[in-house]
């Protein structure tokens, strides 16, 4: 099937019926291509098996559109002036979400869409950051969340929507643990005949830090994919695609990077647990490709004297049969000791200042935790990947 008098069109293969079987193809246009209000012929080919083309017929489609309008105000009622909206549709046989148009506010808490074609769709508000920083880009539903926010079945004229914008988590004040990280994404338009397709930083992505409260979470109106976890910080990554969310609690926490129609993997480091301790730095990788977000953590510092830690570096990191470590603190006596994730010794041993080297054959594979201490009680943790 293909779309007369256009050679781009890619074909739809419908296969595995019976001769006089009905049969009822759905066709989504690519809405990139198709104009509102415009007709256009599609033609079936019907091949045979042995591949000759035996019958062709043309049926006119017309790509009817619609209009959807509505306001944006806080949770309190208050309308938001400043910002923009932005319309996703559905496709569901690409299995993704295409911005279907964006518009800004200017002034006015009103928004109109006109000549949308036919379809499902969700939308997004997302407050300017000078003229509300303590707002949140929200979807229609009341969530941060693509996934379970309100979809628009639109079939004719929508109007009177009104998306409720949240409001921030309270600042998180008291010294605790930081998160840190980049968001980086494949290049769409690159040579694909490469063996790593080269990556970019993304700014102005949300990130979100949810710490897990169990079934009893407080009724609020904020809607979350992650049924027993609360909001705690949000933020969106810089020009260069950075982020830092600091003074964290101790608790169990769970990462989220706000992709419209890109699942998160699940299966990557989106739960880590947090000690709370002021000189405790988590380091994050996300990386967008393949229709998937996958978080790495690339690092964990943890020191209970920030402000004049014991420095030294390791490598390599994941680690085989030997680690190679450099003391860069002028110490008179440090202690390296590993520690697995249950938090049982596996080996205690002395640095000297510079050059020093761990046999690390006989750790099994796994996660461990470095503690490197002094002896006035200073110390600094990282994690090492045996392998």
């Amino acid at each position: 099937m293909y779309r007369r008098n256009n050679q781009s069109s890619s074909p739809y293969n419908v296969n595995g019926f019976e001769i006089s079987q009905d049969l009822e193809v759905e066709f989504l246009p690519n809405r990139s291509s198709i104009q509102a209000n415009e007709s256009y012929d599609l033609i079936f080919v019907a091949i045979d098996e042995s591949g000759k083309r035996s019958h062709r017929t043309y049926v006119t489609y017309e790509a009817i559109s619609a209009n959807l309008s509505g306001d944006v105000v806080d949770i309190d009622n208050i309308n938001v002036t400043e910002g923009t909206v932005r319309l996703f549709a559905i496709n569901p046989f690409a299995n993704k979400y295409d911005t279907a148009a964006i518009q800004s506010l200017n002034g006015s808490n009103t928004f109109n869409f006109e000549n949308l074609i036919l379809g499902d769709y969700i939308i997004l508000a997302d407050p300017d950051e000078t003229e509300y920083p303590n707002l949140i880009p929200t979807y229609l539903g009341n969530t941060l969340d693509w996934q379970v926010a309100d979809t628009l079945f639109l079939q004719g004229n929508i109007s009177n929507v009104t998306i409720e914008v949240e409001k921030e988590p309270e600042p998180l004040t008291e010294r605790g643990s930081e998160i840190s990280g980049t968001i980086q994404e494949e290049f769409s338009d690159a040579d694909t005949t490469l063996r790593v397709l080269p990556r970019k930083r993304v700014s102005g992505v949300g990130v979100s830090v949810r710490v897990l409260t169990g079934s009893s979470r407080p009724e609020k109106s904020l809607r979350l994919l992650d049924d027993d976890y609360e909001l705690v910080a949000y933020i969106k990554t810089d020009e260069n695609g950075e982020f830092t969310l600091p003074n964290l609690p101790s608790g169990n926490y769970r990462i989220r990077i706000e992709y419209p129609g890109v699942e998160m993997d699940e299966t990557s480091d989106i739960n880590f647990n947090l000690t709370g301790e002021q000189g405790e730095v988590v380091t994050l990788e996300a990386l967008v490709e393949d229709g998937l977000v996958t978080v790495t953590e690339t690092g964990r510092v943890t020191s209970n004297n920030p402000e004049n830690p014991i420095l030294f570096k390791f490598y390599p990191n994941p680690v085989k049969n030997e680690l190679h470590l450099m003391l860069e603190s002028e110490t008179i006596s440090t202690e390296l000791i590993v520690f697995d994730m249950k938090g049982v010794i596996q080996k205690r041993i002395k640095l000297n200042s510079g050059q020093n080297t761990l046999d690390t054959k006989d750790l099994s594979t796994g996660t461990y935790i470095l503690r490197l201490q002094d002896t006035d009680g200073n110390y600094i943790m990282k994690k090492m990947i045996k392998i």
